[in-house]
């Protein structure tokens, strides 16, 4: 019987082109069969040998692809929903009398709906957000924990109706 480790490295240059198959960059797929060992070495003890060695760290390694790919994708989906939320109090666009106008009767707009829609524990959050403020100074402010702030702006907007998105 091969002990473990050798196994882990008889098949790293597989593991380390499967990897780059997979992120199509060095630097990625040297991080992604690092994490695939260190996952290996953790789990060694579920291993079961009648199974084919690769085939199991190749499922290691894709799975950790897969939940990175999902971390990234879900942050990058974060970030335009922050962009859409400062859109209403900022703007990289020099301000035009109509533009200004314009502008400012949209944000009363969604002021109201925020107002119709959105109960008052909700409301302060998602406001102090929306002019800029981070979730860390928002907790800070209203002494409730980072995530009861992150809960409340997330349902918050969720209560607005589709028009303002």
């Amino acid at each position: 019987m091969i002990p473990f480790k050798q196994k882990i490295t008889d098949h790293y240059d597989q593991l380390f082109s499967f990897c780059l198959s997979r992120t199509h960059n060095l630097a990625d797929a040297e991080d992604l069969a690092h994490d695939t060992i260190i996952k290996a070495l953790k789990y060694q003890d579920t291993y079961e040998e009648k199974g084919k060695f690769w085939s199991w760290l190749r499922l290691i390694a894709t799975r950790l692809h897969v939940n990175q790919w999902r971390r990234e994708t879900k942050y990058q989906e974060k970030i335009t929903e922050t962009e859409k939320m400062t859109r209403w109090t900022h703007s990289d666009r020099p301000a035009s009398p109509d533009h200004t106008i314009t502008e400012r009767q949209e944000c009363e707009k969604i002021l109201e709906l925020v107002r119709e829609h959105v109960p008052e524990p909700y409301r302060t959050p998602l406001l102090a957000y929306a002019s800029g403020q981070k979730y860390e100074e928002i907790a800070d402010d209203l002494g409730v924990p980072l995530g009861t702030v992150m809960s409340r702006i997330y349902r918050a907007r969720k209560r607005i109706p589709d028009c303002t998105r």
